[in-house]
């Protein structure tokens, strides 16, 4: 029940959404009973001195909602993921790739570890595609600022832990290209492309293809980042 009022950013959360997260297609006829002992309960451990006058927990509605999300790690993560972005489109790529370090700098194992139930499940794995994404982000800003060669690595662990997504992928091929490993890079998007065929009978997408087709024909254009963006006034 914490697990969703803490999702829920401040949010409020109905008792309906709050039973089928709990318990899912097996609720029992005492859930809504149940929930307010546990609301009673975490308030019992979060608020100082049992001071239920300014309760973290507060009944509103048909439902529950949990105050001060500013002090929860997502919404701090999210709020330095978009100003990582706001950063990155005016140029200024030094203050993103901190923006990003700190944000990822967040996460500490899995999200919802410990937590069972299919709500905890689908949960853990949209959080987990939000972290990828802002792990993209990074390399990708790294790659801007020139941090080819220590990128690789890191870029190389991503893919071995994630093997089919093609943004990390695309990325070590720049990288490896970058720090004079022609044939690394190639070889990174054969493997690829025999375990997308081999896994879901499909070819690599267009990205990482034109990418493939530049390492191939050694594209000069390749081998410089970007030039970056006049910072916004």
């Amino acid at each position: 029940m914490l697990a969703v009022l803490l999702l829920a950013e401040g949010s409020q959360v109905s008792v309906g959404r709050l039973v089928d997260a709990v318990w899912g297609t097996e609720a029992p006829a005492s859930a809504r009973g149940i929930l307010r002992t546990y609301v009673h309960r975490l308030r019992k451990l979060l608020e100082p001195a049992g001071d239920t006058a300014s309760s973290v927990i507060r009944a509103v509605g048909d439902g529950y909602q949990l105050t001060s999300p500013g002090e929860l790690d997502l919404s701090v993560f999210r709020e330095l993921f978009a100003q990582a972005e706001r950063l990155r489109g005016a140029g200024d790529a030094q203050g993103a790739a901190k923006c990003l370090g700190d944000a990822l700098g967040l996460w500490q194992g899995t999200a919802l570890a410990g937590v069972r139930g299919e709500y905890a499940d689908s949960q853990r794995q949209r959080l987990d595609e939000l972290r990828l994404s802002a792990e993209a982000a990074r390399r990708a800003v790294e790659l801007e600022l020139g941090g080819h060669e220590q990128a690789v690595s890191e870029l190389t662990g991503l893919v071995a832990e994630h093997p089919l997504d093609e943004r990390f992928r695309e990325m070590l091929m720049l990288a490896l290209y970058r720090s004079g490993r022609q044939a690394a890079a190639l070889a990174t998007y054969r493997e690829v492309q025999t375990l997308l065929a081999s896994e879901l009978g499909v070819d690599p997408g267009p990205a990482l293809q034109a990418t493939y087709q530049r390492v191939l024909q050694a594209d000069a254009g390749l081998l410089a980042p970007p030039a970056p963006a006049e910072p916004a006034p």
